[in-house]
């Protein structure tokens, strides 16, 4: 009897809200609804979907916060609910610019581009891809730039800023590896080196609209795109649409710098990672673990129309991450060179090859097979998050 007496009562709300909300609409627009306000109508028993439509035509006058997400869940919120609850929700206010000194400009030109810059030995930022980077915050008086880039030689100057003008640092780097490598060896694929460690995320490299979209200042870092729920970073608590910023407290420039760090360390070591959510920087600590066996072997192809792309087996672990149905066959992208078909083709990380040239695939030797015999433009069929597709690749270079 108290559940349907509860059941009456949040249904006389929730009619009353929405009568409210029309009644008003030829005198002033109806006030958003608060969080207290969608919580009492879930108690209550009312339906999901009714309480989306009434927060479709009040809006609402909070943001869906970690915390926030988590009462509105135990309340009875679902999925679609709460994506439409972030989707109208307020943004939150851009954190106002510290006010530079007056007068005083910095200006790193370096070659190549993406270089970081220490100025008296404290990171400020990394130059544009073009080599550019304006600091306009620095005191009058004398500082020590240091400009350094992975694989070249640091570069060092002491300059002295005086108040009202422009000083101009160019940095020209010195490769600290002036061979070039040698050519690839003739076979179409290979193996490539297991990495040591796993993290546990699909990610790409941001693009100036996914930027945008997830409230990030620039393209630089990593933005997630799944996480494996039995890896290292869900265990951690990161979430796909997270970007990841720094590792150990050095800037990443792109998704396959995060890869070779990640790589590279010992399983069991414990990394710091800062990540963007929501617009504001978080401080998660990761503890990394061995490869799973279904990652240990991947295959690059090296030669004709797929050359550049890595993949790996679609093991049952990559169908929940990719959210593909169980019955799914295929290999998966992983990597894709830049300046190779499949990028020019609109190829993804987290695609899976059904067919190349008519011909299925189901296994990595079966790929390589495949690849070997690709020398010409090739015909794939592509699942990319449960749809097919035909995409061709040209093997023209």
């Amino acid at each position: 009897m108290f559940r349907s007496l509860r059941i009456i009562f949040a249904s006389i709300l929730f009619l009353s809200v929405a009568s409210l909300a029309s009644g008003a609409s030829d005198q002033k627009k109806p006030e958003p609804l608060t969080e207290g306000e969608i919580v009492r109508l879930l108690l209550g028993g009312v339906e999901p979907q009714r309480v989306e439509d009434l927060a479709r035509e009040r809006g609402v006058s909070f943001q869906v916060t970690p915390a926030v997400e988590r009462d509105l869940r135990d309340a009875g919120a679902t999925d679609p609910l709460l994506e439409t609850l972030r989707r109208i929700a307020p943004k939150p206010p851009a954190p106002e610019p510290a006010p530079p000194a007056p007068g005083v400009v910095l200006m790193v030109e370096s070659t190549p581009g993406g270089a970081q810059v220490f100025v008296d030995d404290e990171l400020i930022a990394r130059t544009s891809p073009g080599g550019r980077l304006k600091i306009s915050t620095l005191a009058a008086g004398q500082h020590r730039v240091r400009v350094a880039l992975e694989g070249y030689r640091d570069f060092e100057q002491t300059v002295d800023l005086a108040s009202a003008n422009l000083t101009t640092v160019t940095a020209t780097l010195q490769s600290v590896h002036p061979t070039p490598p040698s050519p690839p060896k003739p076979n179409p694929t290979a193996s490539k080196s297991p990495p040591k460690s796993y993290i546990g995320v699909m990610i790409q490299n941001l693009t100036a609209e996914t930027a945008k979209i997830y409230m990030s200042p620039d393209t630089y870092g990593a933005l997630v795109q799944q996480v494996d729920p039995q890896g290292p970073a869900a265990a951690a608590g990161l979430k796909p649409g997270d970007v990841i910023r720094s590792f150990n407290g050095e800037p990443l420039q792109s998704a396959d710098e995060l890869r070779a760090r990640v790589g590279a360390q010992e399983p069991g070591t414990e990394v710091g990672l800062q990540i963007l959510r929501y617009g504001n920087l978080e401080i998660v600590v990761v503890k990394l673990t061995a490869p799973p066996a279904n990652l240990s072997k991947t295959v690059h192809v090296t030669q004709g129309s797929l050359r550049g792309l890595t993949f790996v087996e679609l093991t049952d672990l990559w169908r929940k991450a990719l959210v593909l149905p169980e019955k799914t066959q295929g290999v998966v992208v992983t990597d894709i060179d830049p300046d190779t078909p499949g990028v020019q083709a609109g190829l993804a990380q987290g695609d899976v090859i059904e067919e190349v040239n008519r011909k299925k695939v189901i296994s990595l030797s079966e790929l390589s097979l495949l690849a070997e015999k690709a020398q010409g433009d090739a015909l794939l069929l592509v699942n990319r998050k449960g749809k097919e597709t035909f995409i061709a690749l040209s093997a023209k270079p």
